[in-house]
């Protein structure tokens, strides 16, 4: 399905993710942990350094480590509205963080039934802000990739019977106090 603020462009693939590759030495003769030269303490048990921030999450949404934005965990609670909104299909919910100068109004009924129709069977899972700035134009630009399950007729156009889809959508967000959803641009692939 093709999230609610995503503009009518046609999304472009984008490349599935490499296989990660074998950065063990080759000349390596002692099996993992037997190297009589390794000095671990055999009693560490891999807790984290407790000075070590946790990820930042708002509900759905995970802050990748990456975001540094002061604002970031406001944005992400944002995004946490209309994801979630979308998985419980509460519109209203979704509409509150629209801009009505954006792409989709949220005091505009059909646009709102056009939203429903296009998510109605979508659930989004590993939301995750991978990005936040400034644009030249006093608003944001916040990139999200996420994951959307939906039911077979119901995938992104062109791929209708795609029941799996990983996105990267650049979200244009502004904020008149409130952080809202005006655009966005989608790209997205099968997973």
């Amino acid at each position: 399905t093709t999230p609610a603020a995503a503009t009518a462009t046609t999304p472009a693939a984008t490349p599935a993710a490499t296989e990660p590759t074998d950065t063990a030495d080759p000349t390596d003769t002692y099996p993992t942990g037997t190297d009589p030269t390794d000095t671990a303490d055999p009693t560490d048990t891999g807790t984290l350094d407790p000075t070590t921030e946790p990820p930042v999450t708002a509900g759905l949404v995970t802050v990748d480590s990456s975001v540094t934005d002061s604002r970031a965990a406001d944005v992400a609670t944002m995004f946490d509205t209309y994801f979630g909104g979308i998985n419980d299909k509460d519109y209203d919910r979704v509409g509150s963080v629209l801009d009505p100068a954006g792409s989709v109004d949220p005091s505009d009924q059909s646009q709102m039934n056009a939203l429903a129709r296009g998510t109605r069977s979508t659930t989004d899972s590993d939301v995750t802000l991978t990005a936040l700035q400034d644009t030249s134009d006093g608003l944001l630009t916040a990139a999200v990739s996420f994951t959307s399950h939906q039911a077979a007729g119901d995938g992104p156009r062109g791929r209708t019977g795609e029941t799996c889809t990983a996105w990267t959508i650049h979200y244009t967000v502004s904020d008149d106090g409130a952080y809202r959803i005006r655009k966005s641009k989608a790209s997205s692939h099968s997973c």
